[in-house]
């Protein structure tokens, strides 16, 4: 069981179903990865010739994805005429796990009954699970100890929240868009490459650019336009708060010890990092 809030679906163009795109995309990879091995490997065609007929695909995927999701995969890789392969499925909060004790170096603080939370912050979702480990060896194991939590509170949606509030800073401005229809959009995808990025509390101002270089009007002078800090933080405060909350409910378990040893990814490592009002969880980085 998965707890899933608000996950809207996009559409797809007329004809294209989700297994087709599956499909592709699979297919594309499987041949990236086998084109890389052929060109870098030592003798890599007879590594491929040796090893093409033991490939194991494990796909990281969402904590919301059920069986049914799962099953689209299996026959989107089936269509992809790849061969016969393994299929393997990890959540992408374990193998988030996996990663930063691989690459963080610390492992002294998980032993058998360490729970622990983790956030997984990616572009569109934010799963959120609470683990507790079982084994450490002869190879990890970690259980889920409550289900887990997946909503779309992803930096993207930081981007929806700034288009927002530039519409309406637009707006109050008497800005005409007939004139200018691309502003707007300009607007938000200099803040999404340069504001949104390197934003982390400190900064009073940022310039966001409209994309016309002589475009001038009040609160616009060479087609940049100023953001306070509290505007930026105005952005992020909506999806931080989701995030903060789900974790809110999985850590404050009745009658459970939760070491609240925090593996947190993407964007709001550094927004939590800057605002310890946003902190009621404790993270450990």
């Amino acid at each position: 069981m998965r707890e899933t809030v608000f996950l809207s679906r996009p559409s797809l163009p007329t004809g294209v179903n989700i297994q087709q795109v599956y499909r592709d995309f699979i297919r594309f990879l499987y041949e990236a990865a086998r084109d890389c091995l052929l060109l870098t490997a030592c003798d890599g065609n007879g590594v491929w010739q040796r090893l093409k007929d033991a490939v194991v695909l494990v796909f990281a995927i969402p904590n919301a994805w059920e069986f049914e999701v799962q099953t689209i995969i299996r026959d989107a890789v089936g269509a992809s005429n790849i061969g016969q392969s393994d299929i393997q499925f990890v959540t992408e909060a374990e193998a988030a796990v996996h990663y930063a004790l691989q690459y963080n170096g610390d492992r002294e603080w998980l032993q058998v009954g360490t729970t622990f939370l983790v956030v997984d912050a990616g572009g569109s979702t934010v799963d959120s699970t609470l683990y507790t480990c079982t084994a450490t060896a002869p190879r990890l194991t970690l259980k889920e100890a409550r289900i887990p939590i997946c909503q779309q509170a992803g930096a993207i949606f930081v981007d929806y929240e700034m288009e927002k509030l530039l519409s309406k800073r637009l707006h109050e401005m008497q800005f005409n868009m007939n004139d200018f229809p691309e502003v707007l959009s300009n607007l938000v995808v200099s803040f999404e490459r340069d504001a949104k990025r390197r934003f982390d509390g400190t900064q009073e101002r940022f310039l966001v650019n409209s994309g016309v270089f002589n475009l001038n009007h009040p609160g616009i002078v060479k087609g940049k336009l100023g953001l306070t800090n509290s505007e930026l933080k105005e952005a992020f405060d909506s999806p931080i708060g989701i995030i903060v909350s789900q974790c809110q409910s999985l850590v404050r378990t009745p009658g459970r010890s939760v070491s609240v040893r925090t593996i947190l990814q993407n964007y709001c490592c550094r927004i939590l990092n800057q605002h310890p009002a946003h902190d009621p969880c404790g993270w450990v980085w």
